[in-house]
């Protein structure tokens, strides 16, 4: 068992058929990935994005540039120091 502070407000159920384990990147990760890509495109729909990943090919980065070809981006340009 897991102690959560303030779980009633801070949790949600998963959708029926989602593995618990492939879910488990969607935190604080894939929100500010989302932080990062949604409004921009809200504002400028299939706009041109560049991508900065900063040291290496890091999860919020990436799942960024996942998330602008979901929403329908424009050309998007990855880049990282690898």
């Amino acid at each position: 068992m897991v102690a959560v502070p303030w779980a009633e407000h801070m949790l949600c159920p998963l959708p029926a058929g989602i593995d618990p384990i492939a879910a488990s990147a969607v935190s604080d990760n894939l929100t500010h990935a989302w932080r990062a890509i949604g409004p921009p495109l809200r504002e400028r729909p299939g706009g041109d994005l560049l991508v900065a990943g900063g040291g290496g090919p890091g999860s919020i980065g990436l799942f960024s540039a996942g998330l602008a070809r979901a929403l329908g981006a424009g050309e998007i340009t990855y880049l990282d120091m690898t």
